[in-house]
């Protein structure tokens, strides 16, 4: 139903907002982070590699800034 509202908006001569939420989780999948839309941050690139110490390596894969005001926010469902 949002999808014909949205290509009726667009016929009539409207314009349309970006989904907040859709933007985060389309750039979750594609970066691997939503720092960036949420904070306005550029994140490290992805995967990230870490030395902790000689014994110890990491590395960052994701990193998902989560909105727990807005129960809608990606990945909220998760938690």
């Amino acid at each position: 139903m949002a999808v014909i509202e949205r290509l009726a908006t667009v016929r009539s001569g409207g314009k349309l907002m970006p989904d907040k939420n859709a933007v985060q989780n389309a750039a979750i999948i594609y970066k691997g982070t939503n720092l960036e839309e949420v904070w306005g941050t550029k994140p490290v690139a992805l995967p990230y590699k870490l030395d902790i110490n000689a014994k110890v390596d990491a590395s960052l894969d994701k990193m998902i800034i989560v909105d727990m005001d807005d129960p809608k926010a990606p990945p909220q469902e998760q938690i």
